[in-house]
């Protein structure tokens, strides 16, 4: 190639333009292959033989996008639009990558020029309505989908991404008619399965979101997630032993899936169990050091735990009478198999014996397990997170992460702050701490696809800068 290269200065203009076309034949050859470093190359020796053509910039920049190269991508594509200015899959392609980076105003602007250049195409809809979903503006997100919906969207997103709107809103109702609809057309979508169960959940009914996530666990086997949710919803229907075997069997599957672990410590902890529970925290802590939820659990269930061994423990300068045990009572199905139950009767003594500190109540009702339990409600900690999308959009990163990290100081729950904070990381190309902020995002919200679709784009880009080391 660099041989080539260096003839070009003695070749005829005529001659040049052709070899320049077939390299940009070349370079689209690769880019089918998804061979994105040779496709460069080849369009860069296109450019160098003087070829100037919009479709040649496009393509360049969509494999420049899959280097992670998004600068230089966002170039080659604004020069594809500048020799295009009447194409609206040009602006529409730019708007995507706008997307990916974060950089949801100027999403919005690209897609309104594709638009005006032609209202009927529906995939431009479909991005708009992800944008404003990804600003937390859900109504004008339905908006989006309605019509991207209205003008036959081929892809089927608009439906998908609806429904999650629709859940977002609160509107669980509509959003499950939107992923039936999904489901309708494809049995087996994972994401769908897991969305519409989440609704079922939402909205108490834990046998229709068992039957969903029973599906899940039959499609994909191999799934832990799956294992983990159906495990949930045994859970919701008072079966905590074979939510506790789903759990142990998403563990087996994937002994490194430190959500599992939460799971299973998170239900062993709502049940009472905490010398149980503790273990399981450990490990899910060691395996997400960042995961500030099974900290905070994994303290509570310590220091619990050290309450209920000195409820348990006898008072001092009490006998204890050579009474057989009382049978335990009703109820009591989440203690300990192989700790008895000790109930000390003291004999009457000379002196009044010292008071017996009060226990804490040892069988709290169950609850829902944490893989299932909405973020609660903090009002401060939603400000802060309004605050911080604001200051995104104002490209003011430094200033937008401090506000997230104190949304979540006061709600660790709260996955769409992490999901935010993912992308005020990316926007400084902080690629490490933005894929493990969105990657908690997921493990609160596992069916959340606009953190899962921030996940696997970090993924890429630092595949890309590993590739290019």
């Amino acid at each position: 190639m660099i041989c080539f290269l260096a003839m070009l200065p003695a070749m005829a203009p005529a001659a040049a333009q052709s070899d320049g076309a077939g390299l940009k034949s070349r370079g689209d050859e690769f880019l089918a292959a998804r061979q994105w470093a040779k496709a460069v190359e080849a369009y860069d020796a296109s450019i160098a033989a003087g070829l100037q053509h919009a479709m040649l910039y496009k393509n360049r920049g969509a494999a420049l996008v899959m280097l992670g190269e998004t600068d230089k991508a966002l170039g080659s594509y604004s020069m594809a639009i500048k020799m295009r200015l009447d194409d609206p899959n040009l602006w529409l392609e730019r708007a995507k990558l706008y997307t990916a980076l974060g950089r949801y105003r100027d999403t919005l602007d690209d897609l309104d020029q594709a638009i005006r250049l032609k209202p009927d195409l529906p995939a431009a809809w479909v991005e708009r309505g992800y944008a404003y979903g990804q600003m937390g503006d859900f109504k004008e997100a339905v908006h989006s989908f309605d019509t991207a919906i209205k003008w036959g969207d081929p892809s089927g997103r608009a439906y998908a991404l609806r429904g999650a709107a629709w859940a977002r809103l609160g509107e669980h109702e509509k959003a499950i008619a939107d992923f039936s609809r999904v489901l309708e057309a494809n049995p087996d979508d994972t994401k769908a399965l897991m969305a519409r169960s989440m609704s079922y959940t939402a909205l108490g009914d834990h046998t229709r979101a068992l039957n969903d996530r029973d599906r899940l666990v039959k499609i994909h086997p191999e799934m832990p997630e799956a294992w983990v949710a159906r495990g949930g919803s045994f859970h919701q229907l008072g079966n905590h032993e074979q939510g506790l075997a789903d759990r142990s069997e998403a563990i087996r599957r994937n002994p490194r899936f430190a959500e599992a672990w939460l799971a299973r410590g998170s239900a062993y902890f709502l049940l009472g169990r905490y010398k149980e529970a503790i273990p399981d925290l450990e490990e899910a802590q060691r395996l997400n050091t960042n995961d500030e939820e099974a900290t905070r659990i994994l303290a509570t269930a310590r220091t619990r735990l050290a309450e209920q061994e000195r409820a348990e423990a006898p008072a001092p300068n009490v006998l204890r009478p050579s009474l057989p045990q009382p049978p335990k009572r009703a109820g009591d199905f989440d203690r300990p198999a192989e700790r008895p139950l000790e109930t000390p009767q003291p004999a009457k003594p000379q002196a009044p014996p010292q008071p017996i500190p009060p226990a804490k109540p040892m069988q709290p009702a169950p609850k829902p397990v944490v893989a299932e339990q909405q973020a609660a409600p903090s009002r401060s900690g939603e400000d802060h997170h309004k605050r911080g999308r604001a200051l995104i959009a104002e490209k003011n990163y430094p200033a937008a992460i401090a506000e997230l990290n104190e949304a979540l100081r006061l709600n660790p729950n709260m996955a769409l702050a992490y999901n935010a904070r993912g992308y005020a990381y990316l926007l400084q190309r902080d690629y490490n701490r933005a894929l493990a902020d969105f990657e908690s995002a997921l493990k609160i919200k596992p069916d959340y696809e606009n953190a899962a679709q921030n996940r696997d784009r970090v993924k890429q880009l630092l595949s890309g800068r590993r590739t290019r080391q």
